[in-house]
């Protein structure tokens, strides 16, 4: 068995939730994910997720600077949202999580 984790964010505090993930030091981004996944009831559907995700990400050790300048990394958010369209495209996935 080989597993290969893919973001597939389908909606907006998803992407930037995969956005934050993706500018912590390697050695955070899986510890990272699961605060995410297991705190998500708590800030995903939040209206003020933007601000629950960065006191995360403060928590996780991310400055308020490196979070702001992460969620305006255009180059990110287009791959992550490409890398997810080709996947979904190729595989059929249309939910999370989905198993190939």
């Amino acid at each position: 068995v080989f597993f290969t984790f893919v973001d597939f964010p389908l909606n907006a505090p998803a992407l930037d939730g995969s956005m934050i993930a993706r500018c912590m030091p390697d050695a955070r981004y899986f510890p990272f994910l699961s605060m995410l996944f297991s705190t998500q009831e708590s800030w995903a559907f939040d209206q003020n997720y933007r601000d629950l995700l960065r006191q995360n990400a403060r928590l996780a050790g991310m400055g308020d600077d490196d979070f702001d300048r992460c969620l305006a990394d255009e180059g990110l958010k287009q791959a992550l949202v490409e890398t997810m369209q080709a996947k979904q495209q190729a595989h059929g996935i249309n939910s999370t999580p989905s198993f190939v």
